[in-house]
């Protein structure tokens, strides 16, 4: 990865308006929504480690599960067809699904996004730190995981604050 910066406008964004041209899915790409899939993955993996550290399921920067990636597709995806077929084209052809997390950077932060997405809360604005590490906490780490929002914040600050 060349920086947070490049990460940010190279990866992050351009693959989440790739889902924000389908229909009722503006949002998708939201300047607080790309900061959120920013920091989910600094405090997942740092931008380091593409297999759970030091062993574990999840996949990814965003260190996704199986499990989860495997719900959205088959819990949500599968009820909108338009969505699902703009996901299903950032897929690197033969390549397993569960192995796009870890080799398609574009495809993992569109996972770690609609894990957001199906959420009822809403995305903070761009630059509330707090309100995304609460969210990260609530929805993606989930209330029995191990992670903290001071985990995300210090990621954040650690990671990505001056380097955008």
């Amino acid at each position: 990865m060349r920086s947070i910066r490049y990460l940010r406008g190279t990866i992050i964004a351009p693959a989440l308006a790739r889902i924000a041209a389908v229909p009722g899915m503006a949002a998708f790409a939201s300047e607080g929504a790309i900061d959120l899939v920013l920091g989910t993955g600094a405090v997942e993996s740092g931008y380091r480690d593409i297999r759970q550290v030091p062993a574990g399921p999840a996949i990814g920067w965003w260190q996704m599960e199986p499990a989860t990636h495997d719900d959205i597709w088959d819990r949500f995806l599968a009820h909108r067809p338009e969505l699902r077929a703009a996901v299903q084209a950032l897929l690197i052809p033969d390549l397993p699904r569960h192995d796009q997390l870890a080799a398609n950077a574009y495809y993992g932060a569109v996972m770690a996004r609609l894990v957001y997405w199906r959420s009822p809360l809403p995305v903070p604005p761009q630059g509330n730190v707090l309100a995304a590490a609460a969210l990260w906490k609530q929805v993606y780490n989930t209330p029995q995981g191990a992670g903290t929002p001071a985990k995300y914040a210090e990621a954040w600050n650690t990671i990505i604050a001056n380097r955008l």
